[in-house]
């Protein structure tokens, strides 16, 4: 499996234990066929989500650099209490990855280059879209110098 898609995959995973949200559904780097294609009279609910996506590799001399980003998507007809849900839950996302920016053996992100953006072009009716990028890079090995600072 190519690192890329292991960053991925753990951050996916942490995510999911550190958001304790009933109803978030969690994709990987696209929705599912069958959950974008609703039949006609069928109420299919896909909202709230949160999806990962990789977004391209740097390269800074040896070492690569990971960039990935966040799609929080929220379906409510009421725009104030959508925009707060919204901003809340992208909120919540952003000091996670800010205060679980280093798991060994897992990933590393770097926190200056985490950077939130509302997306009006997601936007829909009564869909609401926030995009969060950051870079992310190799997953780091345990070592003792980790162990002893807590990580």
């Amino acid at each position: 499996m190519s690192k890329t898609i292991t960053i991925q995959n753990n951050i996916l995973e942490h995510l999911k234990e550190k958001l304790d949200i009933p109803g978030l559904n969690f994709f990987k780097i696209f929705l599912p066929k069958e959950k974008a294609i609703v039949k006609e009279g069928a109420e299919e609910n896909n909202y709230p989500f949160l999806l990962i996506r990789p977004s391209k590799e740097l390269k800074n001399g040896v070492f690569k650099k990971r960039k990935f980003e966040i799609i929080v998507g929220i379906k409510q007809e009421n725009d104030d209490k959508a925009q707060e849900e919204l901003f809340n839950l992208a909120e919540r996302i952003i000091e996670i990855l800010e205060k679980n920016s280093l798991v060994p053996g897992k990933f590393t992100i770097d926190p200056t280059t985490i950077v939130g953006d509302f997306n009006a072009e997601l936007c829909g009716e009564d869909f609401w879209g926030y995009i969060i990028s950051f870079e992310s890079d190799i997953p780091t090995p345990t070592s003792r110098i980790l162990e002893e600072r807590g990580f």
